[in-house]
């Protein structure tokens, strides 16, 4: 889900700056048409104009028209060609962003890939495996010191009547209890996962969501906390 989260926020920012290239090349296309205009404009004007110096002032003027469109007309043509060559690069860089958009794509998309084969050999394996085996090695040494104590929570962890006290209908009440106490958690874990599917995807930077990822881990930590002290509760109190 980070790999995720971080890809969709370079692809958000290469597809703004490929936007902004494209707008920048169409831009330069308008300046470029604009100067083809005002070129072709100023050259008639220009011949229009020495046409009539050539009637006025006889045969000297003429040579001072076609000196004069000599030396600007070589500006003009050096100006064009920049742009030319500036949109030819704009082109070229609005290219190479989108067959880097399309690379992440591709690789978020193999990314996804590999995280659902992971994710469904890790749900078969825990299928496959006891409850007991995935709890942590302090459990199970809680787990042995409670047995060896007369009360409620031996009998339910040696699987043997401990205590006289434990009677049919005290056992369905804790079970009850018990069952209560797992669907609090499966609640607040689907209500978690919403939260954190809409504000990953709300966040723009990839801080905001390693932040958003410790904030999830605090709130699930407390509802572990919870559920231990809730089951806590039946466990002997010492006189």
């Amino acid at each position: 889900a980070d790999q995720k989260g971080e890809n969709s926020v370079i692809r958000r920012k290469l597809e703004l700056s490929l936007r902004e290239v494209n707008k920048e090349l169409s831009q330069y296309r308008k300046k470029l048409d604009q100067y083809e205009c005002i070129n072709n404009n100023t050259s008639s004007s220009s011949s229009s104009s020495s046409l009539n110096a050539v009637e006025r002032n006889g045969e000297s003027s003429p040579t001072a028209a076609i000196d004069q469109v000599k030396v600007v007309q070589p500006e003009r043509v050096l100006d064009k060609q920049a742009l030319i060559e500036h949109i030819v690069k704009l082109q070229r860089i609005s290219a190479r962003k989108s067959e880097k958009i399309d690379f992440l794509e591709e690789h978020v998309n193999s990314l996804i890939t590999e995280l659902q084969k992971k994710s469904r050999l890790l749900h078969n394996y825990i299928l496959r495996e006891q409850s007991g085996t995935l709890s942590s090695n302090t459990m199970d040494n809680n787990k042995a010191i409670l047995a060896k104590y007369p009360g409620i929570m031996s009998s339910v962890y040696s699987s043997r009547v401990a205590d006289n006290n434990l009677t049919l209908e005290l056992s369905l009440d804790i079970n009850r209890k018990f069952q209560a106490v797992l669907e609090d958690a499966l609640l607040e874990n689907i209500t978690l996962k919403v939260r954190m599917s809409s504000k990953i995807n709300s966040f723009s930077t990839i801080g905001y969501v390693s932040s958003d990822w410790r904030y999830v881990s605090g709130i699930i930590c407390l509802g572990c906390f919870e559920q231990r002290s809730v089951i806590e509760f039946y466990l002997p109190q010492d006189n």
